[in-house]
């Protein structure tokens, strides 16, 4: 009984025996903790109780200080433990996830142990672009490239963005103009931001853009098919960034053209309003002629349609009544192709 008493004795003095008896394995593990190491450790991390970050991704010597091997010290420095938070907003990360991070890079319980703080709470620092710098910036673009010495533009901003705080880094604001540029009076131009060469954000702004020019207007109403008369206009400063077509600038561009629809007066002149004079009048006398080897035979005819020089109309061949399609080569004269 003595014997037995005795290594009863001797088994309830070591203390890791009565852990034993009394709980499980698993239990045992939770009491002694998630730092605790199997012999000594090669360092010790000392969480910070808040860091500022500027980057774009959490490294651990930024959030930590440690103390212990250095060479070892340095690999845990290096390891990236979490995206960081939005500028000007914070995260609190605790130790259980950092132990996450620990073990995906080959970090073992047995080389660190945390002391002191058990989370940290992360703020990134940020810098601030004011919406009016985004706009002006815009503004002075467009403004660039559509200056010329006839030429006043105006434009206008709908809605100046909020302003928009960024991380730290070298910035560079690009405003993306479509080229070929076809301002109009309302449309959207992106302005994207760049840090360190990477796109960070677009930003879409909605412009008013007003161009004038000087331009060709009716000076009264034009009929259908009249020959322009340098009376029939004037030259006015106008607003064109609303027009549908493409204005007429110059008045060589002009005289000599043909309307090919009525026009009010005071309209601005566009060149689908204009085209080449008519050579041949629906109801007009004409010569048909035809290639026949090396032989041209000619004919009288009549034009059952009115046309331009290289339009393909109608005619009555007068002697045979037979009605043909012609090419008009000039004034008055058809050939049959």
């Amino acid at each position: 009984m003595k014997v037995k008493e005795g290594r009863q004795m001797r088994i309830l003095n070591c203390p890791g025996a009565i852990l034993m008896g009394l709980f499980p394995v698993g239990i045992i593990l939770l009491l002694i903790g998630p730092d605790a190491g199997w012999g000594k450790v090669k360092t010790k991390i000392y969480l910070k109780r808040s860091a500022t970050v500027e980057k774009d991704y959490v490294k651990l010597e930024e959030i930590a200080n440690f103390k212990g091997d250095e060479e070892f010290i340095q690999r845990l420095k290096e390891i990236k433990i979490a995206p960081s938070p939005r500028p000007g907003s914070s995260r609190i990360i605790n130790v259980d996830y950092i132990w996450v991070r620990l073990y995906q890079n080959g970090i073992s319980r047995k080389e660190v142990s945390f002391e002191g703080e058990r989370e940290v709470k992360i703020i990134s620092r940020f810098r601030c672009i004011k919406g009016k710098e985004i706009a002006d910036l815009a503004k002075k673009e467009i403004l660039s490239l559509l200056k010329g010495e006839d030429v006043e533009v105006k434009v206008e901003i709908e809605r100046v963005p909020s302003s928009l705080m960024i991380p730290f880094g070298k910035v560079k604001l690009k405003v993306d103009i479509p080229l070929p540029f076809h301002p109009r009076p309302s449309m959207v131009i992106p302005v994207k931001v760049y840090i360190d060469g990477k796109i960070y954000q677009t930003i879409p702004l909605t412009l008013k853009i007003n161009i004038f020019k000087q331009v060709l207007v009716s000076s009264r109403r034009i009929a259908p098919d009249h020959i322009f008369e340098e009376k029939d206009v004037r030259r006015e400063k106008r607003e064109i960034g609303s027009l549908s077509g493409e204005p007429v600038f110059s008045l060589s561009d002009i005289l000599g053209k043909r309307a090919l629809r009525a026009i009010p007066p005071h309209t601005i002149i566009e060149r689908d309003m204009i085209g080449p004079p008519l050579l041949v009048r629906d109801g007009d006398l004409v010569t048909i002629i035809k290639e026949e080897g090396n032989v041209e035979v000619s004919a009288k005819g009549k034009a059952l349609e009115k046309g331009e020089k290289g339009a393909l109309i109608k005619v009555l061949n007068i002697d045979s009544q037979k009605k043909l399609q012609a090419r008009i080569i000039g004034p008055r004269l058809v050939k049959i192709d």
